[in-house]
């Protein structure tokens, strides 16, 4: 029972995040019923599908590690060969799509239109609401290393009855002094007026994305169906927002 709730709950979560799933489910013929359901990765899977009606051609692609199985001669490997179907060795030696039979292969899929032969993820609805939070995202990281690592501002010149002019000597001579005391916490600089040193962060000039957040996230809610109470239970009862899980599901 527990084993057909994870092939339940792997088909719902393969289906939702991709927009397709292929369930291959094999027979036990001795005991009349499946004994094992495989879940296809789609990158691999070729659906060919008729203009006019609704049967489809399924074909599984070989990939690297099957073709490696089918041609090693390792005794390992043959070993693991002799538990593949015949006709599954046949087709990757010869370099063709594996071909599944319809009773065994099912091809559950999202459609954004009813030609479409592949399903579409409902994640696509939000590619650019995902695209936008990420950047928003990266700016607040920028802030953050700001205000870990504010900028120094060092100004040579003026101070002295303001006739003190620093010559390139001196600004370097004080990048030098600057850097010797980056890491000695008890350093003392001992200098005239005309030298400031300040810091500069990001104090004053952080930027408020709450907003741009929120207005974000109700667009992830809405594209993936999600009623906002299902996830932060703010503002209206859970009775409601399973009504409106009832509604999309119609």
């Amino acid at each position: 029972m527990i084993t057909s709730l994870l092939y339940v709950y792997g088909v719902a979560l393969e289906f939702w995040k991709n927009g397709e799933v292929f369930p291959y489910a094999e027979l036990d013929r001795e005991m009349g019923s499946w004994k094992r359901i495989t879940i296809l990765n789609p990158d691999y899977v070729h659906v060919k599908k008729e203009e006019i009606g609704d049967q489809t051609i399924i074909s599984l692609r070989p990939d690297a590690a099957l073709q490696r199985l089918v041609n090693s001669n390792s005794s390992v490997d043959m070993a693991l060969k002799k538990r593949l179907p015949r006709h599954i060795i046949e087709s990757v030696r010869k370099g063709q799509n594996i071909p599944l039979h319809n009773m065994n292969i099912s091809h559950l899929k999202l459609l954004s239109a009813p030609y479409d032969v592949r399903g579409t993820s409902i994640i696509v609805s939000i590619y650019k609401d995902i695209m936008l939070y990420d950047k928003l995202r990266e700016s607040k990281f920028a802030q953050a290393d700001g205000m870990i690592n504010p900028l120094t501002v060092v100004k040579l010149g003026g101070g002295a009855g303001e006739g003190y002019k620093a010559t390139q000597a001196d600004i370097d001579a004080f990048a030098s002094i600057l850097e010797e005391a980056q890491y000695d916490k008890d350093y003392k600089l001992i200098t005239h007026d005309g030298v400031t040193i300040e810091k500069v962060g990001s104090t004053g000039a952080i930027i408020d994305i709450g907003p741009d957040v929120e207005a974000i996230n109700n667009n992830i809610y809405a594209g993936l169906m999600v009623p906002k109470a299902i996830m932060d239970q703010e503002s209206v009862t859970y009775a409601s927002s399973s009504v409106g899980l009832e509604v999309l599901r119609q």
